[in-house]
């Protein structure tokens, strides 16, 4: 589920299935469920401990990417102006339709994917997470061999995913098809 009210609309429907409420799935948006994963595998050492940040520091962090992208075009930020919050914005959004930074393109403001490159430099060499960073890592890992292992493991019987073609940029097949899960690096099962 993409948000909260999709999610509550979906378990309200759920709720109206003959079915006893024991056996009803748990039901989460993307970002939750991705939010779990990453927070297990960190507990698990799969994954580095990051800092969680919001706004003020994301806007910070941008800042200083949008500096770090300017010094490395050799221009001086103030004669190059990149808004900070339309960079925040800007990421956010690449992030969310899984492009990389070394693959985004922008309209406005040349720099702009320059300072996505920056904005993650920073982001990783300081341990930062961003709740942006959520599903991308999510899906990072669970497109490894280990993230297919660990599927085998803790995975849900059942992944029912509402508006898919909104999120999902790569061609996929589900569970159980030929091919497995997206980025599978061996055949199906």
């Amino acid at each position: 589920m993409f948000n909260r009210l999709a999610r509550d609309e979906f378990v309200d429907r759920l709720s109206r299935v003959e079915l006893a409420p024991s056996r009803h799935p748990r039901v989460n948006t993307f970002h939750s469920l991705a939010y779990r994963l990453v927070s297990r595998l960190q507990n698990q050492g799969l994954l580095p401990r990051a800092t969680l940040i919001e706004d003020e520091q994301i806007t910070i962090l941008a800042n200083q990417a949008i500096r770090e992208a300017c010094r490395e075009a050799g221009r001086d930020a103030r004669e190059a102006p990149v808004d900070a919050e339309e960079a925040v914005q800007a990421i956010g959004l690449w992030k969310g339709s899984l492009i990389r930074p070394e693959h985004a393109g922008y309209h406005g403001h040349e720099l702009m994917p320059a300072v996505y490159v920056q904005f993650e430099r920073l982001r990783a060499q300081r341990q930062l997470l961003t709740y942006d960073d959520f599903v991308p890592l999510a899906v990072d890992f669970l497109a490894t061999v280990q993230g297919d292992a660990l599927l085998e493991r803790w995975g849900p019987q059942f992944l029912i995913v509402d508006e898919y073609q909104d999120v999902e940029l790569r061609p996929a097949a589900p569970r159980g098809a030929a091919g497995g899960y997206p980025g599978r690096r061996h055949g199906g099962r």
